[in-house]
């Protein structure tokens, strides 16, 4: 029996083929933390430095997710912890109330809920990878990881892989084989046996924990759903160019409910022209560099990135970004959960068309203090004809923590960007909101729904780097803490503008 992958909308329609690891649900609690360390290389097509005229600066808070956890009672993560825990996902629901996103809603882009940091109540983890899954009592925060639970069933799947450490054994796709040979090589194995299509992708389940060496570049099919069933260590020290263990180039329709990543991978996820991406209920503890980076440049043609859809995101302790998308367009975010992550939280780099629910952030760019909880740079919003219609969207962004950098930062030639609502409390980030040089911001749309605790919000421009910036409006925004609004000389008569500001100073010149 062939499982087959549903449809799914979560704005883009984008339809996948699953390789699952089966048998275990979520890690458990308290998985390492990675190495700090430095920023990577990012090989070919240009790294994530910041636009010419910005700085760097870190940020604030706690490691582990809010008192509730991530996903629903009993759910991914629990109160307090860091790591997925066994047991059900939220009840009631594909997201729970008291998360970030819409009560008992589906992760759309615009849709904030009320409550803590992560989505759903739930308690904390009880231990290792071990079977349960998505368990009952309602949906999680990804559509795509209900419909390929971790629920120890077998069933359905073209290919199977099960075991831990050096043993795995395959079926489906051919005759039953054993190796003893590691998790990379049975990996490579169990690829090749997956066959499928754009409306009929081959499914993967993936059963047990195994580690993986950070020198080693695994390469994902097409035309796939894998899920990922257990936890990926990765050992050893990354060298050579854009190493990760979950890598994808040239790709499309590859679909992944679940993953569960630690240790110190160069990237834990890398995907380079890879189009009809849809990632479930991501779970990354520990980067040498970043957890996930998405690009077009192998081409530099970012419609070679496009439909991409990013469900719940959970990335901590990584030496660089978080999530970077440099080069892409359709892109569908849910939640992200960032935290501890050395330089930005979430950044979007020379991308259009982009809806995201919630990122929220504590202590983002804690190593590199001028990026931020979330950071829009290298003309992203920008349109192919020059114009900067509203094309990004965040529903919530929510930045904290003593040792954070900025809250959002948006520079060299971006724009087009509409917050509803935001907190951001300062950090060691300064500004803790920076629009430099980008045009047609709005923060924040919603009204009465912007609060700035400390620090400065500031539209400023560098000669160097552009226009000055144009038609950026603070809006709907509470001022606590000494926090103050203001604006460079060079900025005045650009269509900039405060309104409906409260408790702090505004010199922001019209």
């Amino acid at each position: 029996m062939t499982l087959r992958s549903r449809t799914l909308r979560i704005g883009l329609g984008i339809s996948t083929t699953v390789l699952v690891f089966a048998g275990c649900g979520e890690p458990g609690t308290g998985g390492p933390p990675g190495a700090t360390g430095g920023a990577v290389n990012l090989g070919t097509g240009g790294a994530s430095n910041p636009g010419s005229g910005g700085s760097i600066s870190p940020g604030s808070g706690g490691l582990g997710p809010a008192v509730g956890g991530a996903l629903g009672s009993g759910g991914s993560i629990g109160a307090g912890g860091t790591a997925p825990g066994t047991g059900g996902a939220s009840a009631g629901g594909t997201t729970s109330s008291g998360g970030g996103s819409s009560v008992g809603g589906s992760l759309s882009s615009g849709g904030t809920g009320t409550g803590g940091s992560d989505p759903g109540t739930g308690g904390a983890s009880t231990g290792g990878a071990g079977s349960g899954g998505a368990g009952t009592g309602g949906g999680s925060s990804s559509a795509l990881a209900d419909q390929y639970p971790c629920d120890g069933t077998t069933a359905g799947y073209d290919v199977v892989m099960t075991g831990d450490g050096n043993n795995w054994t395959i079926t489906g796709g051919g005759g039953d084989e054993n190796i003893t040979t590691g998790m990379q090589n049975a990996l490579v194995e169990a690829y090749s046996r997956l066959s499928g299509s754009a409306a009929d992708k081959g499914t993967l389940l993936v059963q047990g924990d195994g580690t993986i060496a950070a020198t080693s570049q695994v390469g994902m099919p097409s035309n796939a759903v894998l899920n990922f069933c257990g936890n990926v260590e990765v050992t050893g020290t990354p060298s050579g160019s854009d190493r990760s263990p979950f890598y994808g180039r040239d790709d499309e329709y590859i679909d992944i409910p679940h993953l569960s990543l630690t240790g110190n991978a160069q990237y834990g996820m890398f995907f380079r022209d890879v189009s009809n991406l849809h990632l479930g209920d991501i779970y990354i503890n520990g980067t040498d560099g970043h957890g996930i980076r998405i690009d077009s440049h192998g081409t530099n043609d970012r419609n070679n990135a496009s439909n991409i859809a990013l469900d719940y995101i959970h990335v901590e302790n990584t030496g660089g970004d978080g999530i970077e998308i440099y080069g892409a367009v359709g892109i569908e975010i849910g939640t992200v959960f960032a935290r501890s992550t050395g330089d930005n939280g979430l950044i979007l780099n020379d991308s259009i068309d982009a809806n995201i629910g919630l990122v929220d952030a504590v202590d983002a760019a804690h190593l590199a203090t001028g990026y931020a909880a979330f950071r829009t740079a290298n003309d992203n919003g920008r349109y192919d004809n020059g114009t900067y219609p509203t094309n990004i969207r965040l529903g919530e962004l929510r930045a904290s923590g003593s040792n954070a950098g900025r809250g959002y930062f948006c520079v060299s030639g971006s724009g087009g960007v509409e917050i509803e609502n935001f907190t951001i409390e300062e950090g060691a980030g300064d500004p803790a909101i920076f629009i430099e040089n980008c045009y047609n911001v709005t923060l924040a749309s919603a009204s009465g729904s912007g609060s700035l605790v400390g620090g400065r919000g500031y539209i400023g421009h560098n000669a160097g780097n552009g226009d000055a910036s144009s038609d950026v409006t603070f809006q709907n925004i509470t001022l606590s803490g000494g926090a103050f609004l203001e604006s460079n000389s060079a900025t005045c008569g650009n269509g900039n503008q405060a309104i409906n500001v409260t408790g702090g100073s505004v010199d922001i010149c019209e």
